[in-house]
């Protein structure tokens, strides 16, 4: 009888973990979007800004894009590519410093 509720907590906790990993998840997803959005939107701003048409050449406009789609695609990725490259950096430095304390304190505990 004793184990009955014990269970029921571990099991309620562990859809509690679910759903948190499943938020998580979804702003992470969320906010690669948004990063990915707004790199878009200034590369769209940057070739505006270069090839601005003068007048009402709006067409040239769309000339030039069909004509740089490649290297656009090519220079987005690029910055995506960066963009992951620094949020990496910053996991792994992340991800050593809990290495370094867990070490610690665990040469702490054998210390002990």
């Amino acid at each position: 009888m004793d184990n009955c509720w014990k269970d029921e907590i571990r099991v309620r906790l562990r859809k509690r973990d679910a759903r948190q990993k499943e938020i998580s998840s979804l702003v992470q997803n969320y906010s690669k979007l948004q990063a990915r959005l707004a790199l878009r939107g200034s590369l769209w701003e940057e070739i505006r800004v270069q090839h601005r048409p003068e007048g009402n050449q709006e067409s040239m406009l769309k000339k030039w894009v069909e004509f740089l789609e490649e290297p656009i695609r090519l220079q987005l990725e690029l910055r995506e590519s960066r963009l992951a490259q620094e949020q990496l950096t910053r996991s792994l430095s992340e991800l050593h410093s809990v290495l370094q304390l867990k070490d610690e304190a665990i040469q702490c505990c054998h210390s002990q």
